[in-house]
């Protein structure tokens, strides 16, 4: 999942047309709080184009376990990002496709409020992906997720807690990190981890997870 889809800089809904790329690997590809790599590490790319009248299109692509045949995530998406005020507004439509899986393409629609607080950067996501041919009930997840920078520019304390009903049955997953940035270059660790007890088994367990990524 595109990280900056649901908490960019408010300032890139205003701007000229752009493009960016990042390219990430992992030490374990975690998606609302379960591993998707097995607890292993994975390489991750996102290329998102965004018109200065807020229009968003892009595609993320992650290395994942093996999931009904496919070791592949690719996560297509369109919307809009604008701001009214100092809250920035995303609504976007994701597809989820894994090549050479076995009917398990799945498609969302999610929305997030990001708004300054005094210092403090406040994201609020609901994703909502109805019944579909492959999955049978209706998923809801929340989040709310809070940055506090620690150091002008570089050091960024972050806090998630994220709720999700449907196919994880009121799971809750949670986590605490540090992100550090330096012109292009990002590099974070965070302790992830959730309380779901059913099918996931270890891979929903606590864990760090450190990051490095590139963007152009």
């Amino acid at each position: 999942m595109p990280a900056c889809a649901s908490a960019c800089d408010p300032a890139l809904a205003r701007d000229s047309p752009s493009i960016v790329t990042e390219l990430a690997i992992v030490s374990d590809y975690r998606f609302r709080g379960i591993s998707a790599s097995e607890r292993g590490p994975a390489i991750q790319a996102n290329v998102e184009m965004a018109s200065g009248d807020g229009l968003v299109v892009g595609v993320w692509a992650s290395s994942i376990a093996d999931y009904h045949g496919s070791n592949i995530e690719l996560d297509f998406y369109s919307g809009f990002r604008s701001s009214i005020g100092e809250t920035q507004i995303t609504i976007l439509a994701y597809g989820f496709v894994y090549p050479g899986g076995d009917s398990v393409n799945t498609y969302d629609i999610e929305a997030s409020l990001t708004r300054m607080v005094g210092a403090a950067t406040f994201d609020t996501l609901i994703a909502l992906a109805p019944r579909q041919g492959n999955a049978p009930r209706t998923n809801v997840y929340l989040s709310e997720t809070v940055t506090l920078p620690l150091a002008p520019n570089r050091l960024v304390l972050r806090l998630h807690y994220g709720w999700e009903e449907g196919m994880y049955d009121d799971k809750q997953d949670w986590s605490v990190g540090l992100r550090y940035t330096k012109g292009k270059l990002e590099a974070s660790l965070s302790y992830v981890d959730s309380d779901y007890q059913r099918y996931a088994g270890r891979n929903a367990a606590g864990s760090l997870v450190g990051a490095m990524k590139v963007r152009f």
